[in-house]
């Protein structure tokens, strides 16, 4: 057997024994070192046993107080978790609702199946479950039909808050993920409130912290896309720029060709009903028209929900750049059909954001996932601005110039709830719209409606909506059926 294939300390001893002159002397000294040899190794025998066992003994003791400590923090969590968190699965709907956690949108593969609602689970510890608790406190003031927040709702903001105040305080620059997570739920639960300057502050604070912690590519990449969510649901609302670069997948798989040239064709059928050399519109409509397909049960399980993910996000980015940038100013003829097309883009575009968040609402409604309508305020007052503007219809403008008004305003009529106050001015707006293009039935309202992005749920309201419009009668219940499950 080679020296290589023995143990080490085999080896050592038999080269020792095996070596030296043979003589009485020799033989007498090679003992004396053997002895010496074999008392060290005994000794660092006895040793390493002892510290092993005094550590297998501190292991124990270690192991005992980290269970003493998990239970102590976990009595701490459950004091601030309150029915209806994450922890509480009865009640998982409020950060469902949060368009970016759902499964649909793309969330983390590794995460899909365990964790269907959720694309960042945050640390449990208190400032966590007390955000969470605050959102469900939203949502069930939302489901309930408060008009204004519950005492619930308030207690929980304010807790929050002063939660949030006093993590910052003491850490410094070093911002914990929490705290971010806690500051996001703030803004999208302010934002839901229709408290639009408090969520801007929010939005604001956080990308401060963000640069802080020096950018958003050194946080959890979930946390990134609800960051970003948020922000960019409120910039559309209240039309500022975007704050966060977009998170996309870097290893999504594209979208087959089959589903690339079905968007295109439709795309292209859009532009036609908008005036000439104005190429911004395609860019823009052949992503709208690729959320309107995925929300259709032909495509829907055929996609990469990462590549929906980013998709949503270009999506909402770019409806945001139209109406910040205004493209179609230079290409706008003087007088007053200038002044026409410019209502007609200004409306359009002020419309896309409620498309985009419509569409990934409806992706979410086959699943029977619990989603809500995105309230959209600020979007309604630009729009209602715009048309009564300069003159009120008369200034509107006429021909296949005024059906990208019409479909805005289709798209805004079902984001809005039965008891909504807008709802009332829309249908009338719509009604004034529909004798202008001397629009006769349900066919040629359909016709209108088909050259622009759509989804399935769309095309089930097309004929309610005409019922809406041509008289005062009641809403049905198909529209009931589609309001109550939302």
């Amino acid at each position: 057997m080679s020296p290589r294939s023995r143990s080490p300390a085999t080896t050592h001893y038999e080269f020792i024994a095996h070596t030296g002159i043979e003589d009485a002397s020799a033989k007498q000294n090679l003992k004396t070192v053997r002895s010496h040899v074999m008392r060290n190794y005994l000794h660092q025998q006895q040793r390493q046993s002892g510290q092993s066992s005094k550590s297998a003994v501190s292991e124990r003791r270690q192991s005992k107080q980290r269970a003493r400590s998990s239970r102590s923090a976990s009595k701490d969590t459950d004091a601030w978790t309150t029915p209806g968190t994450a922890s509480d699965p009865q009640n998982q709907f409020a950060l469902g609702c949060i368009g970016s956690f759902d499964v649909s949108l793309g969330v983390a593969p590794h995460r899909a199946e365990s964790n269907p609602f959720l694309g960042y689970v945050p640390q449990q510890d208190v400032v966590s479950c007390l955000a969470q608790s605050y959102v469900t406190c939203v949502m069930r003031d939302k489901k309930d039909g408060f008009l204004q927040p519950s005492l619930d709702t308030l207690n929980a903001k304010g807790e929050t808050m002063r939660v949030v105040q006093e993590t910052l305080e003491m850490c410094g620059s070093d911002v914990p993920d929490t705290i971010l997570f806690a500051i996001h739920s703030l803004a999208y639960g302010c934002s839901t409130n229709h408290e639009w300057v408090e969520a801007v502050g929010h939005i604001e604070a956080l990308q401060r912290l963000v640069e802080t912690r020096g950018g958003m590519h050194h946080m959890e990449f979930d946390l990134q896309r609800i960051l970003t969510y948020s922000s960019l649901f409120i910039a559309a609302e209240l039309l500022l720029p975007p704050q966060f670069p977009l998170p996309l997948y870097p290893n999504s798989i594209p979208f087959n060709l089959a589903f690339q040239d079905d968007a295109q064709i439709r795309a292209w059928r859009t532009v036609k009903r908008f005036p000439k050399n104005n190429s911004f519109v395609f860019d823009v409509v052949v992503r709208m028209h690729q959320l309107g397909l995925a929300a259709t049960p032909d495509w829907t399980d055929k996609i990469d929900k990462r590549a929906l993910s980013n998709l949503y996000f270009e999506a909402m980015h770019s409806a945001m750049l139209v109406q910040l940038e205004e493209p179609w100013h230079g290409q706008l003829q003087s007088g007053a059909q200038g002044r026409e097309v410019s209502i007609m883009f200004k409306v359009w575009a002020a419309g896309l954001p409620i498309f985009v968040s419509a569409a990934l609402r409806h992706l979410k409604l086959p699943q029977g996932s619990n989603t809500m309508r995105y309230y959209h305020g600020p979007i309604f007052g630009r729009i209602k601005a715009i048309l009564d503007d300069n003159g009120g219809h008369h200034a509107w403008p006429r021909g296949k110039n005024l059906e990208p008004i019409l479909a805005t305003l289709f798209y805004a009529l079902e984001a809005l709830t039965w008891d909504d106050p807008w709802r009332t001015y829309c249908l009338h707006a719509m009604r004034k719209v529909s004798n202008i293009l001397k629009l006769k039935n349900t066919e040629d309202f359909k016709k209108v409606l088909d050259f622009f992005p759509t989804t399935a749920t769309y095309q089930d309201l097309i004929y309610d909506v005409w019922a809406q419009i041509t008289s005062s009668s009641v809403p049905s219940t198909l529209s009931c059926v589609l309001q109550d499950s939302s």
